[in-house]
């Protein structure tokens, strides 16, 4: 399966042949009667016409005619130059010709008019062909996918999987013929080898080449690359050459692509696989191995930084997840990370055992209720091995975590939905044949504040479930974490946040004078408090049929969630920090930063910048200690 392909450019009409070289007319007479003679053999077609194509010709692995350069030639052309050139002197009208290649390095096949070291087509721009890229995609003859047919246990098998992406797996299996047992015990397995580039699929992560753990980590979550870094860009041509990444499209100027991950469930099954290989052949398997890959990728540049937040929690939530399939199901020997995990698994999976304890217990906040948590989803499962990212509203809907529970997808949201940034289907009634009305899920909110705030999410305002539906009260889960780490740019320019209402606590955590959190080391683990918010302050919407279970978590530590150990927390504290100018400064003492800022790339209140100015209220600000780190869980009060 070609990851990128190459149209050629048709010749101008009219093109000269007075300087042709010696053979071409005998070749142009030889291709004239070629021509006829497929006329000759079409008269019976009503729909034959004299423009149609008749002749297509195509070049495999065409980039290896562009390494080729001629000898001698001032204008540095090289043998694709060369074959172009001899297309242009035959017959345009009836013949198309394409050239194929898996190599991203468009400068060689289609550079950009002004670099072209055709002189026609620096003058005929509207002859170049943009590099063709559109490929077969979720072409199974078994689609549609209809609700109500298929049961969990239909979905994670290798043959439906297999069907959604690119037509190179289910057509290996369709092929298969007697054979197909065989290749069915082995696709995934190919599939982690063309991901990696490497036959060799049981390897330590820090074995493998750079382009093969960035392969992996990007299939699993969606990662945004830094357009404007010159080894982003290398390091995506290596990811579509030989990592199994797909090149969405090429402007017609040629001047970059735009490509990525999309959602192969079959594929994510094998980065899954493969990140699981890497954590269990770690040095150390106290560390996280996807956090320190993720933590390189950071490091070498290639990674937007203004995303970190939503990156580290995808990957706690995908650490959490393949965790819990390995405690669900640990007695097979080539785990399936696609059959899903329970609800309840995935929550002790995710937070330390002291939160996931009093998740699982606690109560709707916003109907009055006696149903805990662990009781309204006893049976519940969540299925997700990858991330697909969203352009509309139109995937907060049950609806649309049906068909991302099929695809063991889970969701991020549009950039421009304020309320929630991922999405994790549920299957609430695992027996059940699958379908919209037994759906629901965990709406997440990332926030990187340095101080609390207060959150909500209504399913309502989102319209999540169905309103036609007055007798359905399926319950959903949100969660807010504030991971707390981010800091301004400079933290004399904040204010302290207000906010409404009181807190009240559980029975294991007694009040003294207020409730407050206590405060917490940068890299020791803190013991962390649970805090059960009143409604009357925090909730102003109509009552709600659903009852919402409602989280949120502060921090990003081992005494927030289980999936960081204390060795992780360095690293987590770097995923998290500032890449701004005063901590990526490299003399970082006091005096100083204090000199940079002395220099006013930016304003804050400080006498750095306000000196100048007798204002006293400009040069006043306070310093800000590391944030509380705990959980609040939304309780109602009537």
């Amino acid at each position: 399966m070609k990851n990128f392909q190459v149209g050629s450019f048709r010749p101008p009409q009219g093109s000269s042949s007075k300087n042709s070289p010696k053979g071409a007319s005998e070749v142009a007479k030889i291709l004239e009667q070629l021509l006829g003679r497929i006329d000759d053999c079409c008269e019976s077609s009503q729909d034959t016409q004299k423009d149609h194509v008749k002749l297509m010709l195509y070049f495999d692995e065409a980039h290896i005619l562009a390494q080729r350069k001629v000898p001698g030639d001032l204008d540095g052309k090289d043998m694709y130059d060369v074959l172009c050139s001899c297309f242009s002197l035959l017959p345009s009208s009836s013949v198309f010709v394409i050239y194929l290649s898996t190599q991203s390095d468009i400068s060689d096949l289609a550079p950009r008019r002004s670099l072209s070291r055709s002189a026609r087509a620096r003058e005929n721009p509207e002859a170049l062909q943009a590099p063709i890229t559109e490929t077969p995609f979720d072409c199974s003859p078994r689609f549609p996918v209809n609700p109500g047919e298929l049961k969990l246990e239909d979905v994670y098998t290798v043959d439906f999987m297999a069907q959604f992406g690119r037509p190179l797996f289910w057509t290996l299996l369709v092929g298969a013929g007697d054979q197909r047992d065989q290749v069915r015990s082995t696709i995934v397995d190919l599939a982690r080898s063309k991901l990696i580039l490497n036959s060799n699929i049981s390897q330590n992560y820090d074995t493998v080449a750079p382009a093969a753990k960035t392969a992996v980590l990007d299939v699993l979550l969606n990662l945004d690359f830094e357009p404007r870094r010159q080894v982003a860009l290398d390091r995506e041509t290596q990811l579509v050459a030989g990592h199994m990444r797909v090149v969405f499209s090429v402007p017609k100027e040629c001047e970059y692509i735009r490509s990525g991950y999309p959602s192969e469930p079959l594929l994510a099954e094998a980065a899954s696989r493969q990140m699981d290989e890497f954590q269990q052949r770690a040095s150390n398997p106290s560390i996280n191995a996807m956090a320190q890959i993720l933590q390189s990728e950071f490091n070498s540049g290639i990674l937007d930084q203004g995303q970190r937040g939503e990156v580290v929690f995808r990957l706690l939530l995908s650490e959490a997840y393949r965790r819990a399939v390995r405690e669900d199901h640990p007695d097979e020997s080539s785990r399936n990370f696609s059959k899903g995990c329970k609800l309840t698994t995935f929550i002790g999976e995710l937070f330390s055992a002291s939160f996931g304890d009093q998740i699982l217990t606690s109560l709707p906040d916003n109907v009055k209720s006696s149903t805990t948590f662990e009781a309204a989803f006893k049976d519940a499962v969540v299925r997700f091995t990858h991330f697909g990212k969203m352009a509309d509203d139109s995937r907060t809907t049950t609806s649309a975590l049906f068909a991302a529970f099929v695809r063991c997808m889970a969701i991020i949201c549009w950039s421009s939905q304020e309320t929630i940034d991922l999405l994790i289907p549920v299957l609430l009634e695992p027996r059940e044949v699958l379908k919209e009305s037994v759906m629901t899920g965990i709406l997440i909110q990332v926030k990187r504040h340095k101080r609390k705030g207060r959150y909500h999410i209504d399913q309502q305002a989102l319209k999540f479930f169905p309103s036609n539906h007055k007798s359905d009260s399926r319950p959903y889960i949100t969660l807010v974490a504030e991971l707390g780490i981010q800091l301004p740019i400079a933290p004399e320019a904040t204010t302290k946040a207000k906010v409404k209402g009181k807190a009240r606590v559980t029975a294991s955590n007694p009040p003294q004078k207020k409730a407050k959190a206590k405060k917490t080391s940068s890299f020791l683990p803190s013991p962390g408090r649970l805090f059960i918010s009143p409604k009357p302050e925090l909730i102003a919407h109509p009552k709600d049929v659903h009852p919402r279970y409602s989280i949120v978590a502060y921090g990003c530590s081992n005494t927030v969630y289980n999936v960081i150990s204390a060795l992780d927390k360095p690293v987590f504290n770097f995923l998290l920090a500032n890449r701004d100018i005063l901590a990526e400064h490299p003399r970082p003492d006091e005096e100083s930063l204090r000199a940079v800022r002395r220099m006013k790339p930016f304003w804050s209140a400080g006498s750095e910048c306000y000196a100048w100015v007798n204002e006293p209220p400009l040069r006043n600000y306070e310093h800000l200690d590391d944030d509380d780190e705990g959980l609040f869980i939304g309780q109602y009060d009537e």
